[in-house]
């Protein structure tokens, strides 16, 4: 094809890619991107736990794959050959210095590391469905689900830049302000392209799309489950210490004892448990919602609306993932370490992550409840907590038995033998295999057998 009879059509908006705001605004967003994931592998090693829990080795892969997004698309267009005819007339503001070989490069780890980081997402919501709504403890997880959460995102995006690299499709466009999947000249039709082929062009977008629609179902689905599970559990929480309440009303005229108040001791420590459950699924959430905003909204917005403005949302949002997922990730830190630690402050807590390797946040137990009720009430309360940071287990098992008094009153029994909620120790040194622990308490009781278990 001869460049001097070639000619092209922009799309409405496209040009604002080829203008200095395609060039210079995605390079400062895509630093900040970078600088957000490597704040987070410093978090992830600062950490006690280091790169023993489930969950840090899935944000390690996370930022490290966002990584290598972020600085292929922060060069934009250096990379892009410096003297190539067809990329002069596609009329870029930007500098261009590279060749064939860096423009390659460039769409090479752009698409790795972007389609491996989307892959990520369902493995960290592959996780917490395994641990919170089907109760896998976490060695489980690790030697049966891990592997897999690692080689599927890893193998899928490799299957899928590293073909383009011999059909010779990562090539400048008019369409986006770095390297990417298109042939080269672009709308060119076969034989008469450079470099790649249309045809080959298609399939890759289909198997794209494809890739891309099945990762957001699964995780949409696992989500869903993972919400609906401690919603549910949730409900009953709130169920049995209202149940626990009404007793204590219902004793109040009679005198108190020490075991007397103690049941709703238990409520108490039942609930700080299932908050830390909480935390881990609002911040499941926030990282779905950041994938939908760095790779959905742009793709609707560009796809539905024409206009410059569009383009420019596009360039914006699509390089913050990182840092998304930067804010999220030290969020979660530091609602967990508050809720470990109480009298610090918002500051107090970043001091402790940033500059203190020996905080105690690490530990976080990821509780499933059970109860066993009847008709009139719940008679018995199973708390099965996974720790999902670090090979450290808390061992933490009690009873707590309400017998019936001559007078139509209850006392209750306790027995209660745990690590203090507050103030356990995290040694990440120790071997021992991680487990999960066992805590129930019983509002009543357990003597009938018309009991319903609810999972």
């Amino acid at each position: 094809m001869d460049p001097n009879t070639y000619n092209y059509t922009a799309l409405d908006g496209d040009e604002v890619y080829q203008s200095a705001f395609g060039a210079i605004v995605p390079r400062y967003i895509s630093s900040l991107s970078t600088i957000g994931s490597c704040l987070i592998l410093y978090l992830i090693f600062m950490s006690p736990a280091g790169l023993s829990s489930v969950y840090h080795r899935i944000m390690l892969g996370v930022s490290v794959s966002d990584i290598v997004t972020s600085l292929a698309s922060c060069l934009t267009t250096l990379p892009m050959p410096k003297d190539e005819p067809f990329v002069n007339l596609y009329g870029f503001e930007g500098t261009r210095s590279g060749n064939t070989a860096t423009c390659t490069a460039q769409g090479f780890f752009y698409m790795t590391g972007n389609y491996c980081s989307f892959m990520y997402y369902a493995s960290l919501c592959t996780y917490y469905a395994c641990t919170i709504v089907f109760s896998i403890s976490e060695t489980k997880v690790k030697k049966k689900f891990e592997p897999w959460l690692h080689i599927v995102p890893i193998f899928t995006s490799l299957s899928f830049s590293i073909p383009p690299i011999f059909m010779e499709m990562y090539n400048p466009g008019f369409s986006l302000s770095w390297c990417t999947i298109r042939a080269h000249p672009n709308y060119c039709n076969d034989p008469d392209c450079v470099r790649g082929s249309p045809k080959y062009a298609q399939v890759l977008r289909r198997y794209t799309a494809a890739i891309l629609f099945s990762d957001f179902f699964v995780i949409i689905v696992l989500l869903t489950l993972v919400c609906r599970k401690v919603y549910k559990q949730n409900s009953q929480l709130n169920q049995y210490i209202k149940q626990q309440e009404k007793e204590q009303i219902e004793t109040s005229s009679v005198e108190m004892t020490n075991d007397n108040v103690t049941t709703d001791n238990n409520a108490q420590v039942i609930a700080s448990r299932f908050q830390m459950t909480k935390v881990v699924v609002l911040h499941s959430v926030a990282y779905v919602a950041a994938f939908s905003i760095t790779l959905l909204v742009p793709i609707l917005f560009t796809t539905v609306f024409k206009g410059d403005y569009t383009r420019k949302i596009h360039l914006i949002l699509t390089p913050l993932q990182g840092f998304f997922n930067f804010l999220i990730f030290l969020w979660s830190k530091v609602v967990t370490l508050r809720l470990l630690s109480p009298e610090l402050s918002v500051f107090g807590a970043l001091k402790e992550l940033f500059c203190n390797r020996q905080h105690k946040e690490d530990v976080i137990l990821i509780s499933n409840i059970n109860f066993i009720k009847d008709e009139d009430g719940i008679l018995e309360v199973e708390v099965r907590s996974f720790q999902e940071e670090g090979d450290n287990h808390l061992i933490s098992e009690g009873t707590s038995t309400r017998k019936s008094g001559s007078n139509g009153t209850h006392a209750n029994e306790i027995s209660y033998n745990s690590a203090d909620w507050d103030g356990f120790n995290s040694n990440p040194s120790t071997d021992e295999s991680m487990s999960s622990n066992v805590s129930r308490l019983v509002s009543s009781t357990g003597s009938k057998n018309s009991s319903l278990k609810m999972d």
